[in-house]
């Protein structure tokens, strides 16, 4: 539904953007964010579905904009 409107926790940010972003391992992620390295698995994922959730929304947003802009909408 797009109407949805949450955003990553500050832990889930903290996971994705140390592991995808920095590149970090889970333990050094882990050490830097003060979790254990189970939770950083467990945030990453949680992240991970909710950043691909937004991406699908993203990807309809864009289709209906060049719908209108080719006229077709």
């Amino acid at each position: 539904m797009l109407s949805r409107s949450k955003i990553l926790t500050e832990k889930e940010a903290q996971a994705f953007a140390f592991r995808e972003i920095a590149g970090f391992d889970r333990q050094l992620t882990a050490e830097k964010t003060d979790m254990s390295p189970h939770d950083v698995d467990a945030y990453l994922l949680s992240a991970d579905i909710e950043i691909t959730e937004a991406r699908k929304y993203l990807e309809i947003i864009d289709e209906a904009r060049r719908s209108v802009e080719s006229g077709n909408g």
